[in-house]
C-alpha cells in the first residue's frame, strides 16, 4: 500500500548480514521463494516504470549494506527473487539514473528501513537466532510523520550511506 501511495520517492537502506556458517542466513529458503516478496519487488518496479511512462518526477533508491569481505553476489547467491530484482534495478539504472539506483556499502546501520516521500517510514526489526539465522521480515513498525522530525533522522542515515556507497553492476551479481 505504501509503495502504491508513494508520489515522489522510495528510499531503502537494506542490511544484509552474511555469516560464514552456512546454517546462518538472512532468510529461510521458504521465505526466499515467497510469492508475497515477489509481489512486493514487482510493485516497486511497476511504480518506477509507471513514473517513467508518465514522465513523473519519482525516485527509487536502494542501498544494500554488506559486511566487509562479502559481496553482492554473496547476498543474492541463494535468493532468486532478490537477485532478479537487483538485475532489473541495474538494467533500469543504466537507462534512467535519475529515477532508480542500486548501490552497495559497508554497514552503518544494522537494520532495514524504507522511507516513503519523506513522510512514512517502515522500520524492520531484525532478530538474530544464534544457532539458526537472522530473521528478517517478521516485525515491522510503520510511522506516519507529517512534520518530518522523525523521518529526517532516517534520511540522514540514508544520505550518509549514499555518500560512502558505490553503484552496483551486473558483474557484482556474479
Amino acid at each position: 500500500m505504501l509503495v502504491d501511495k508513494a508520489q515522489q520517492e522510495i528510499l531503502v537502506l537494506d542490511y544484509n548480514p552474511i555469516e560464514e556458517r552456512e546454517s546462518k542466513v538472512r532468510y529461510a529458503i521458504g521465505d526466499k521463494l515467497n510469492t508475497e516478496r515477489q509481489e512486493y519487488y514487482d510493485a516497486l518496479i511497476s511504480k518506477v516504470l509507471s513514473a517513467i511512462e508518465e514522465g513523473a518526477s519519482f525516485r527509487y533508491k536502494r542501498i544494500i549494506q554488506i559486511p566487509a569481505g562479502r559481496t553482492l553476489a554473496d547476498v543474492v547467491s541463494d535468493d532468486p527473487i532478490f537477485r532478479k530484482h537487483c538485475e532489473t534495478m541495474i538494467r533500469l539504472m543504466k537507462k534512467y539514473p535519475d529515477v532508480i539506483s542500486l548501490k552497495v556499502c559497508l554497514p552503518i546501520h544494522e537494520g532495514n528501513f524504507i522511507i516513503f516521500d519523506k513522510r512514512q517510514l517502515s522500520l524492520e526489526f531484525i532478530v538474530q537466532e544464534p544457532e539458526k539465522h537472522y530473521y528478517a521480515g517478521g516485525v515491522y513498525f510503520y510511522f506516519d510523520d507529517p512534520t518530518g522530525s522523525l523521518i529526517d533522522e532516517f534520511v540522514k542515515f540514508f544520505e550518509r550511506a549514499d555518500t560512502i556507497s558505490k553503484p552496483a553492476s551486473l558483474v557484482d551479481l556474479s
